[in-house]
C-alpha cells in the first residue's frame, strides 16, 4: 500500500471528482455595443407573494409572461429582440432599428397588465452595452444595470421611462414614436394611456 489511509484515497478521488469552475461554463453568445434595453417590474408583486399561495403568484406570473411573449415573439422571431424573465421583471433587449417598436411593445405590455391583471408596472428603457449569455441565463453589461437602477431609482410611479442615454445611440429621426412625454418631474416616458 502507499502509505495513504482509505480516508485519504476517498477524499482524493472525490476531489478528482469535484467539477472545476470555467469561464466557459458561462459563453457569451451575443456581446452588443449598441443596443436598447428595457427592464419592467410588476408593483406589489413582494406583497401578493407575501400573503397569496404559490399557485396564484405563479398563475400571475405565467399571466405576465403570455404578456411579453405575445407581444415580443415577432421581434423575437426576427433575431432583432430577446427577453428573459426575472421573477417578476422582465429584460427585453432589442436592436437600436426597433426602437418604436420596442415603444409600442412596452406601452401594449403595459395596458395589458393594468386592464386584463389590474396591476401596474414600472421600468426603464436605455441603450448601451450589454452580453447574453447563449442560453439566455446570463445578461450582463452597463445597459442592464443603467435600466434596472433607473427604474428602480428614477421611474418612481408606475411608467416606463425612457433615458438620455438613448440619444447617445440613437439620433432623433430614429426616434418617431409620437408617445414619449415629458412628466412633471422633466423625465421622459412612454404615455401607453394615449397610446
Amino acid at each position: 500500500m502507499s502509505g495513504k489511509s482509505k480516508m485519504d484515497l476517498w477524499i482524493e478521488e472525490a476531489e478528482s471528482k469535484k467539477p472545476k469552475p470555467s469561464i466557459e461554463t458561462f459563453p457569451l453568445d451575443r456581446i452588443h455595443d449598441n443596443r436598447l434595453v428595457a427592464w419592467i417590474d410588476i408593483l406589489g408583486m413582494r406583497q401578493k407573494m407575501k400573503k397569496d399561495t404559490v399557485e396564484s403568484v405563479l398563475d400571475i406570473m405565467q399571466q405576465l409572461l403570455g404578456y411579453v411573449r405575445n407581444n415580443c415573439d415577432a421581434l423575437s422571431g426576427e433575431n432583432k429582440l430577446d427577453y428573459i424573465q426575472l421573477s417578476d421583471g422582465f429584460t427585453i433587449i432589442a436592436d437600436l432599428d426597433c426602437f418604436d417598436d420596442l415603444c409600442a411593445i412596452l406601452c401594449m405590455i403595459q395596458w395589458q397588465v393594468l386592464v386584463y391583471s389590474n396591476m401596474t408596472l414600472r421600468g426603464a428603457l436605455t441603450a448601451g452595452t450589454i452580453g447574453v449569455s447563449e442560453d439566455g441565463k446570463l445578461i450582463v453589461g452597463p445597459a442592464f444595470i443603467d435600466a434596472f437602477q433607473l427604474e428602480s431609482e428614477n421611474a418612481i410611479y408606475p411608467r416606463i421611462i425612457v433615458s438620455d442615454a438613448v440619444t447617445q445611440y440613437l439620433p432623433e429621426e430614429k426616434r418617431t414614436f409620437p408617445y414619449i412625454k415629458s412628466d412633471s418631474d422633466q423625465v421622459c416616458y412612454l404615455d401607453f394611456i394615449k397610446y
